[in-house]
């Protein structure tokens, strides 16, 4: 329900403005929600979840922040930690690492051995994830969102 920008007149004086209580934030679902996780990434999006893998094993909590800060930036409308399980992405570290996962919630890079089960929902992304056609897989709780280098989307229902 919108809120009034004005209070209705009192006897005690002329309207008056309502303080604001900051921005809201717009929170898609259903058709809105699935037709905006369609949508062509960014090239700033893109560039940085790129280097995702170029910090090697040891990267550092704050790399990873600022990675899922990207991610918050590129969806500004939705709320990340809820809908996004993380991001999966192929591991260029070399044998025995396959793969890579950035957890949202948790603002974690790890780095999975090949064989080695990944927490959280994001093993069902594996097998795309290692494909080199696509940059990075976002994995959601019921679909999985194959990001090729272009920023376009392939979308997987699960």
């Amino acid at each position: 329900m919108p809120r009034p920008l004005l209070r209705p007149p009192t006897s005690e004086g002329p309207l008056t403005r309502v303080p604001s209580t900051g921005p809201t934030k717009r929170t898609l679902t259903g058709d809105a929600l699935t037709a905006r996780l369609r949508v062509k990434r960014s090239a700033a999006y893109m560039t940085a979840l790129m280097k995702l893998d170029a910090g090697g094993h040891g990267i550092n909590r704050e790399t990873a922040r600022a990675l899922v800060d990207t991610v918050r930036i590129e969806f500004p409308e939705l709320t990340m930690d809820q809908l996004l399980l993380g991001i999966v992405a192929k591991c260029y570290l070399g044998e025995p690492f396959e793969i890579h996962t950035l957890d949202i919630a948790g603002c974690i890079v790890t780095h999975f051995k090949r064989g080695e089960p990944m927490p959280g929902g994001l093993e069902k992304a594996r097998a795309i994830g290692v494909n080199p056609y696509y940059a990075f897989v976002e994995v959601y709780p019921t679909s999985v969102r194959a990001i090729r280098a272009d920023g376009g989307v392939t979308v997987t229902e699960i």
